[in-house]
Formats: C-alpha cells, sequence, structure tokens
C-alpha cells in the first residue's frame, strides 16, 4: 500500500506574505542565489556574475554540467553515469520455417545490420518508443490476438567512457512490462545484475544491452506485450583523484540556510524559517527538513548536477529527495513502516530578504483526517492535519492480530463395537476480523 501526503502549494509568489498573483517576497534559484550564493555563482560563472542576466548565469549553469564527466556525484567520491539508449530490437531462431527471425527499431536499421530476416509466420506486429526504450508487441491489423512470439527483445546503449575508470552497474531491474491476453492480465519485472568493468577515457562501447527472452513465459501469445527496459546507471570509480576543483562543495547549493527560505501552510501564509540549519548538511552528514523542523542522520547523499538534486538515505533506512527547482525547493521525503510506503511532499520558497512573517513554533492541535483501518494481518495508517497552522502528518499503525473464539465444537464419536463414527475438531473464528478475511483453522 502507498500513501501520498501533501504539503505543497502550487508555485506562485508572494505578496506582504501572503501568497497571491504578483510577483514579490519569492525569488527564482537564479535570483536569489546571485545574493546567497556567492561561491556557487563564483565557479559556475565567474567573478562578475552579479552583473550577469539570469539567462546568462543558466547558459553558464548549463554549460558546467556539459564539461563535468558525469552529472551524478555520491558523497564516498564516486560519479554516476548513464548511456545513451542506441536501438531495440527482436529475434527469434529456428522460426516457425526454420528461419531466423530479427525485427529492428528505425535506429538498428540506420547502423546497416544484415542480420534483419523474414518475419514470415509471426502473426504479429512490433513498434517501439526509442527515447523511453519501451517496446510493444501488438496483434497484426484486424487479429485480435498475436502469435508466434517466443524470442528474445533486447535494449542496447551506447557507453562512451568519460574518465578512466571502474564501472559498476547499479540497477537491480533490467525491466518492467506488462502482458494482456484475454484470460490473465500481468505486470513484471525483469531483474537484473551486471558485473564490475574498467573502461578508458574515451573507450566507446556499444554492446550494452539488457534483454528479455519470452522462452516459458507464456507471453508468445496475448493481445499486448509491452516491455520498457530502465536506463542503466553507473558507479564509476576513477583510477586518479579527480581535481578538487570539479566537484567542490562549492558547486551544490548545499549552503541554503534559515533565514533565506520559507514555507507556506494551507491558509497561505508564507513564513520564514528561523532555524540556521542547511537542508543537507554534507560535513556533518544530517538532513533537515524546514517544513517539520526535523533533522536526521543520513549514511549517504548522492547529487545530480543535471536536475540540482540530492537523495539522501537516512539513518533510518528512508529515503528524500530534494530538488533545487527553478521556483523553488520540493522535497519529497518516503518512509517504510512494515510494508506499507508512505511519502510526504514539502515546497520550500526562496524568500526575498526581509519578507515573510516570522512566527514561533505551532503548538500543534492534530486532528485526524484520514487513513486506513489496519486488519488482523495487515497495518494501517491515520493521517493528522493541525487545525492551527494546517501542518499535516502520517502515522503508522500495527496490525492488529488474531483474536480467535471457538466457533463450534464436535466431539469425537465412536459406534458400538468401538469404531470411529465421527473424527473431533473444533472451529476457532477471528472476532476482530470478517469471516471472508481470515478463514478459520480446523484442529
Amino acid at each position: 500500500m502507498t500513501i501520498v501526503f501533501s504539503s505543497a502549494v502550487p508555485p506562485v509568489f508572494a505578496r506582504d506574505g501572503v501568497i497571491g498573483d504578483v510577483v514579490d517576497g519569492v525569488q527564482s534559484f537564479t535570483e536569489w542565489g546571485v545574493n546567497n550564493l556567492n561561491n556557487f555563482w563564483k565557479v559556475i560563472f565567474g567573478p562578475d556574475f552579479n552583473s550577469a542576466s539570469e539567462e546568462e548565469l543558466k547558459a553558464a549553469y548549463d554549460n558546467y554540467v556539459e564539461t563535468l564527466p558525469a552529472s551524478g556525484y555520491n558523497s564516498d567520491g564516486s560519479l554516476l553515469y548513464s548511456p545513451t539508449p542506441y536501438y531495440l530490437y527482436y529475434r527469434k531462431q529456428g522460426g516457425a520455417l526454420g528461419s531466423t527471425h530479427v525485427w529492428g527499431c528505425p535506429h538498428w536499421e540506420a547502423l546497416g545490420d544484415n542480420r534483419k530476416a523474414s518475419l514470415t509466420g509471426l502473426k504479429a506486429q512490433f513498434s517501439c518508443f526509442c527515447a523511453d526504450c519501451a517496446f510493444i508487441v501488438s496483434p497484426q491489423d484486424g487479429a485480435s490476438s498475436y502469435e508466434g512470439v517466443s524470442g528474445t527483445i533486447y535494449s542496447y546503449y551506447l557507453l562512451i567512457a568519460p574518465i578512466d575508470g571502474y564501472y559498476t552497474p547499479l540497477n537491480d531491474i533490467a525491466a518492467t512490462g506488462r502482458f494482456v491476453s484475454s484470460s490473465q492480465t500481468e505486470n513484471f519485472v525483469v531483474p537484473y545484475s551486471g558485473s564490475e568493468a574498467f573502461y578508458s577515457r574515451g573507450q566507446r562501447v556499444e554492446d550494452i544491452a539488457r534483454s528479455f527472452s519470452l522462452y516459458g513465459t507464456g507471453y508468445g501469445s496475448g493481445s499486448l506485450l509491452s516491455i520498457q527496459f530502465v536506463l542503466p546507471v553507473y558507479k564509476i570509480t576513477p583510477v586518479s583523484a579527480l581535481s578538487s576543483d570539479i566537484y567542490n562543495i562549492t558547486t551544490r547549493p548545499a549552503s541554503i540556510t534559515g533565514g533565506n527560505y520559507g514555507i507556506v501552510g494551507d491558509n497561505g501564509q508564507l513564513t520564514k524559517v528561523e532555524d540556521n540549519s542547511t537542508i543537507v548538511n554534507e560535513t556533518n552528514n544530517t538532513f533537515y527538513n524546514p517544513a517539520t523542523g526535523v533533522t536526521v542522520p543520513i549514511t549517504n547523499w548522492r547529487y545530480d548536477y543535471s536536475d540540482r538534486s540530492y537523495k539522501v538515505i537516512l539513518e533510518s533506512g528512508d529515503t528524500a529527495t530534494i530538488t533545487y527547482g527553478d521556483e523553488n525547493i520540493t522535497i519529497s521525503q518516503i518512509t517504510t513502516t512494515e510494508g506499507d510506503t508512505i511519502t510526504n511532499n514539502y515546497t520550500i520558497y526562496y524568500l526575498v530578504d526581509g519578507c515573510g512573517s516570522v512566527t514561533p513554533p505551532c503548538d500543534h492541535d492534530w486532528q485526524a483526517s484520514d487513513g486506513t483501518l489496519p486488519t488482523c494481518t495487515r497495518p494501517g495508517s491515520a493521517s493528522y492535519v493541525c487545525s492551527k497552522c494546517q501542518q499535516t502528518k502520517s502515522e503508522a499503525i500495527p496490525a492488529l492480530g488474531h483474536n480467535w473464539q471457538v466457533k463450534q465444537t464436535v466431539t469425537t464419536q465412536y459406534d458400538d463395537t468401538g469404531q470411529l463414527v465421527q473424527q473431533g475438531y473444533t472451529i476457532f473464528e477471528c472476532s476482530t476480523s470478517l469471516p471472508w478475511f481470515t478463514p478459520p483453522p480446523q484442529t
């Protein structure tokens, strides 16, 4: 079960501390950063950043990201890199007529591969969305189902190594898919495991592939088969230490502190955050959520320069994604309790100096608002809203556990000769669950 709560409001602007329709009180990341991230913009743009236009600063940032060996950076000093989608194709050895069936996307055909063979005997048609690494098998025109598809579908990627190093695939999943027939609909996951490899800077690797074999799956005939391959992510451990300037902390917006950003409740009031804490503190390894006022330890983090986002793993094992967007900061905090996944979303605003009211912390008055009831075997959840500031929170409710009650007892019976006529037994029923939810055991 997945539950999503949100204390976010649309990315609008403020006037006199109240959310309105005019640009006043809240700034964009670029405008705000000129006044609050001096070291950041000196590295990205140069010493004259104060006189640069917003468009020039944005272009400078994009250019800086392009110069990086990889846009992903880990707290342990390794890099994160994804290759480029290359082409998709299907191959089946020994078809209905003893032939080899091959079908490839336009990108595959453009390579001039001479392995393409007849699709005779296959009662199916193929299509693909190369940018999304998605492959679709469907019936031919006029047919209600496809048949004879029992080969292997491949998604190939092009890797041009940005630096000398050891490349370790991180994905556990190669693809996700969906199969539909007249009798069933099934979603499936294709697992993946790979090994570390060494690549030299500039080395071109074209044979990186994820595959899905239909043999033995029962998906060879149906009304629809769609599969989307997951773009590989590699952890790169450089052979040589990188320059300390390339991924220096000043190239990330981690220095945003309290007093420079604000939060907005459901009542539309913009409130300055007075706690002088960074959201992601790379030095102390902590994560501070301005919307809740809670600081927790983190075990590691990674930063994506392409969208200015941190993904942190908390000491509890839960995760949070913090994105420094153009208009605001968004925080998505995911908590898993006894199999239930709860997502809380928050929006934080870049404040103009002197904007936003300063209010003391709320003495919360929590009122129940929504949730799911627990059962004997599955936990529930409860959500609450503060009647004073409209902040929300959620809590897990433990499963109730069975409360067995005797429903019926039948005694053992024998006839006059001592032969067993009726074996005795007792039927129990759980008093806290619906009869059809927990079948009573027999003894």
